[in-house]
């Protein structure tokens, strides 16, 4: 467990937990505006921590015999492959969401989860990045 809340949940609660802090500092009005919940994330910056997983994993799976999960073991190959495009796949969402930023604000009449695309897609790989290196590291069997 403790595994799990240092390398998977602090990189992902991180920036909130600044922000909460952030919210009790006397800031001007124009910055306070921006201490909101999305202004960390909005731009895919999770995608960082993703990427940041997928490299674990591939460390992890570069030192492992075989990788186990529900008692089967799974193939190497296809494990190392879908961890490497889902690290150029988060890659290119964290840049991209560098180069083109996305307004704070979301227009009124769009849906908040079509506003803000970058973000969207930066939980989901996230999510599956995270996912993917908690299988590897728990069903690694190192030589």
């Amino acid at each position: 467990m403790g595994w799990f809340l240092v390398s998977i949940a602090l990189p992902l609660i991180a920036p909130n937990i600044l922000l909460m802090i952030f919210g009790f500092l006397p800031l001007p009005a124009k910055t306070q505006k921006l201490v909101k919940w999305a202004a960390p994330i909005k731009d895919g910056q999770l995608c960082w921590a993703a990427a940041g997983f997928c490299a674990s994993g591939l460390y992890e799976l570069s030192l492992a015999k075989e990788v186990v999960s529900g008692g089967t073991a799974l193939p190497m190959g296809y494990v190392q492959s879908g961890l490497i495009l889902l690290l150029v796949m988060s890659s290119f969402v964290a840049a991209g969401g560098a180069v083109f930023p996305t307004k704070l604000e979301v227009p009124s009449g769009a849906r908040w989860y079509k506003h803000y695309k970058a973000m969207t897609a930066s939980v989901a790989m996230t999510f599956f990045a995270g996912g993917a290196y908690t299988v590897v590291h728990f069903g690694a069997v190192l030589s």
